[in-house]
């Protein structure tokens, strides 16, 4: 399970994941109803997810978001 502990770092997460499960951005706007654009933003660093959206795209995914509070 790969940990990303700020908002910032969720986009990394979402390339990965949806590189790891062989779909385009455009697949996954498809999937989620995230537009590609915001996608591809969210992947560049450009801008941050915020829960909402990083539920959807992992959702849409086949995996879940789980917030761990200490």
């Amino acid at each position: 399970m790969e940990i990303y502990d700020k908002p910032s770092d969720w986009g990394e997460a979402v390339a990965q994941l949806r590189k790891d499960t062989g779909i385009t951005q455009l697949e996954l706007s498809q999937r989620s109803g995230v537009s590609q654009c915001h996608i591809s933003y969210l992947e560049n660093g450009r801008r941050s997810a915020t829960l909402e959206v990083a539920e959807l795209l992992f959702n849409s995914m086949d995996h879940r978001l789980e917030l761990i509070c200490n």
